[in-house]
């Protein structure tokens, strides 16, 4: 499924979630950023963004942001079905996901990769990945988020498996980050201009 994000053109599923072989639930999501291009995207991910604008980078969904420093994840709150999510989001080097020769030779202006999982605890749940191509007037960025996969494991099937895992749970991903994506991409190109080149 990673190896297609490097490929043009456009996979069976751009948008929508299915259960892959390995039992791990995919959602994909297809945005088209009008006016951003790849190295915005890869800019703001990095961190480049005060509580007050990741807020509204989706004013509905967004609760507050952090930075823990002694493990190196940023910790978010997010509104999802009534309550509050803490996670911690974890960046990794994009070599871990994708053969560096064929991303290097790929027409992708960024590659984001990350782990996440409960903000309490030391294990992972998931993984996010961003690949970006530029257009003309901005770029398309698919994403893939990849949930259930458990680091440390757990015996499978377990109850936390099928949670991380629901369709449920893909389907509210699935509206978030498509929302997210449509919000930031109304002010991202205005903030990248007045701060990237500080």
């Amino acid at each position: 499924e990673l190896s297609r994000l490097l490929e043009a053109g456009y996979a069976p599923l751009e948008s929508g979630f299915r259960r892959l072989d390995s039992g791990v639930m995919m959602v994909a999501a297809l945005h088209r950023l009008h006016g951003v291009k790849g190295r915005m995207v890869d800019w703001w991910l990095d961190r480049h963004f005060s509580p007050e604008e990741f807020h509204r980078w989706h004013p509905g969904d967004h609760v507050s942001w952090s930075w823990d420093a002694r493990r190196g994840a940023a910790i978010v709150e997010h509104r999802v079905e009534g309550g509050i999510q803490r996670l911690k989001i974890q960046r990794r080097d994009a070599a871990a996901y994708f053969d560096p020769e064929h991303l290097a030779e790929a027409a992708v202006s960024a590659a984001i990769c990350s782990r996440g999982g409960p903000a309490e605890g030391d294990g992972w749940t998931s993984h996010v990945v961003h690949v970006c191509r530029d257009t003309d007037d901005g770029c398309e960025m698919r994403s893939r988020f990849f949930l259930g996969d458990f680091d440390p494991p757990l015996p499978p099937p377990g109850p936390a498996q099928a949670k991380v895992g629901s369709a449920a749970a893909a389907r509210a991903i699935l509206q978030h980050t498509l929302e997210e994506y449509a919000h930031l991409a109304r002010f991202l190109p205005e903030v990248y201009a007045r701060r990237a080149s500080c």
